[in-house]
């Protein structure tokens, strides 16, 4: 195998992609009903549901052909600061909360540009819509043994790393994640299966009075690419 290019040995089954097609078929349900409605108002939510949905098919493709050995990941050396910005802003774009970046650390980490994004943009989508978020945190901080880590955090999400298992190993129940919110767990399904692809795991992270969701990339010693 080439230097700097992983392959995941995960792989998704038949409960992921059951609970993607539920939830994009709830998506475009509402996208049908809206569009049926004719109101000039609603383009704009339409345009952002379909974004999304699209966003969830992409990162699902992505992943089951890295987990099925069909392509490989290349990796390369990252800037955080800048893609921890973009996505903020991206994610912003499509759910309409505030989002802050704070990263602890600028050491560009090895990783995969595209599915680092869509790891992001995936907890922060669905962290803005659970019950009591206002305000997303975008982050990097030092983790052991020379690591990186890059997620997303809010003041008012709660969720325990139980919650989280649990919502992992029954994709096919299409259940919420936990009593704080209605929001189905596919996005955390995707996130999960990008940083399993990445050679890591999607965990719980806790700074402070934040929490939010996490994963942890080596750091490069080179300079970043991008």
């Amino acid at each position: 195998m080439a230097e700097n290019t992983i392959v995941s040995q995960n792989l998704n089954d038949n409960q992921g992609a059951y609970a993607l097609m539920r939830e994009l078929q709830h998506m475009l349900y509402k996208i049908a009903r809206s569009a049926e409605l004719k109101d000039p108002q609603l383009l704009q939510e339409i345009q952002k549901e379909a974004d999304i949905a699209l966003r969830l098919i992409d990162s699902y493709l992505l992943t089951t052909s890295v987990d099925g050995k069909q392509i490989q990941i290349d990796l390369s050396p990252v800037g955080i600061g800048s893609l921890l910005h973009e996505t903020a802003y991206e994610v912003r774009a499509s759910s309409g909360i505030d989002v802050e970046v704070t990263p602890k650390v600028l050491q560009p980490v090895m990783t995969n540009i595209l599915l680092l994004k869509n790891f992001l943009f995936s907890v922060g989508y669905f962290i803005s819509k659970t019950n009591n978020s206002t305000e997303l945190k975008f982050c990097s901080f030092k983790a052991k043994d020379g690591e990186i880590g890059v997620g997303v955090l809010s003041k008012n999400f709660n969720v325990t790393s139980k919650e989280l298992k649990k919502a992992l190993n029954n994709t096919s129940n299409h259940m919420p994640l936990s009593k704080h919110t209605s929001q189905s767990a596919i996005m955390l399904i995707i996130a999960d299966a990008i940083a399993n692809a990445l050679g890591s795991k999607l965990s719980v992270k806790k700074a402070g009075n934040s929490k939010g969701f996490s994963l942890l990339l080596p750091k490069s010693e080179q300079l970043a690419l991008v």
